[in-house]
C-alpha cells in the first residue's frame, strides 16, 4: 500500500496534483492510497502546481514486496492423543522470519514449524497461524482442528 504525506511550504497554494503511480495508473487527487497488483520496483512521478503557475516534480522508486502465504496441515487426533500442527508457509523470493502460532484463540505465540496441539478437550478446536516476512509483509490463517 503506498500512501504518501507532504506539505505545502511558503505563501503559493498548490492548485494542482498529477501522480503517475508506475503502473499506469494516474490520479489528480491532492492525497491517495494505491494498492500494486503486482511485486516490484515502481517509479511514482508527482508533478504540483501552484497558483502562481510555479511548478515542481517530485520522483521516487518504491518497492513492493511479496506477501508471504500462511499455510499449515493439522492431524486428526483421538482425545489425549499427541497432536501437531505443521507450517506449510512459503514466500516467493524472500524469508519467512516470524512465524507466530494462536491456540484456541488466546492470541498468537511466537513458534517453530511445529507445535503441539491440546487434545484433552473433547470437540472442535481453533488453531490460527500468522507469519511474518523479512520486509515486514504478513499474512494469516485460521482452521479447526
Amino acid at each position: 500500500m503506498f500512501n504518501p504525506q507532504f506539505k505545502s511550504i511558503g505563501r503559493d497554494s498548490i492548485v494542482s496534483y498529477n501522480w503517475e503511480l508506475g503502473d499506469q495508473t494516474i490520479s489528480s487527487k491532492k492525497t491517495l492510497s494505491h494498492q500494486y497488483a503486482d511485486t516490484g520496483s515502481y517509479q511514482v512521478n508527482l508533478k504540483v502546481i501552484t497558483s502562481k503557475q510555479c511548478s515542481d516534480t517530485a520522483i521516487r522508486s518504491i518497492q513492493v514486496y511479496p506477501i508471504p502465504k500462511s499455510s499449515f496441515t493439522v492431524q486428526n487426533s483421538c482425545e489425549n492423543d499427541i497432536a501437531w500442527a505443521f507450517s506449510n508457509s512459503s514466500i516467493n523470493n524472500r524469508k519467512i522470519t516470524g512465524l507466530y502460532w494462536d491456540i484456541d484463540g488466546n492470541g498468537f505465540v511466537s513458534g517453530t514449524d511445529s507445535i503441539r496441539l491440546n487434545t484433552s478437550l473433547l470437540g472442535e478446536q481453533l488453531i490460527g497461524q500468522k507469519v511474518i516476512s523479512d520486509k515486514g509483509c504478513i499474512d494469516s490463517t485460521y482452521s479447526s482442528y
